[in-house]
């Protein structure tokens, strides 16, 4: 969707829906050491994934398959496959409904 910051140096899988405002960031040391690619590594967003509104996903972090980010979620960590996070940090909540 409109105004969602999608950074460079990062995966979005196939299927994935991203809502506005949400934040992605490639860069632990907030540009205080030399651009290096190895340092430099935006998140990995699964197939299927579905990321709220103004959510914020920080470097490195991997979002598996089927996983929902709830709106305002801070992802500090990597996020399941199939599970439902939330808060500031996200953390696990439940799973996925099956027919979600």
């Amino acid at each position: 969707m409109d105004n969602a910051s999608i950074t460079g140096n990062m995966k979005i899988g196939n299927h994935v829906f991203i809502s506005m405002q949400v934040v992605t960031s490639n860069d632990n040391t907030m540009g205080r050491r030399d651009y290096d690619e190895k340092h430099v590594k935006g998140p990995t967003i699964g197939n299927y994934v579905t990321v709220g509104a103004a959510a914020n996903i920080l470097p490195g972090v991997n979002i598996g398959e089927n996983a929902m980010v709830g709106a305002g979620a801070v992802v500090t960590k990597d996020v399941p496959s199939n599970k439902v996070v939330m808060g500031m940090p996200a953390r696990v909540v439940r799973d996925v409904a099956e027919n979600q």
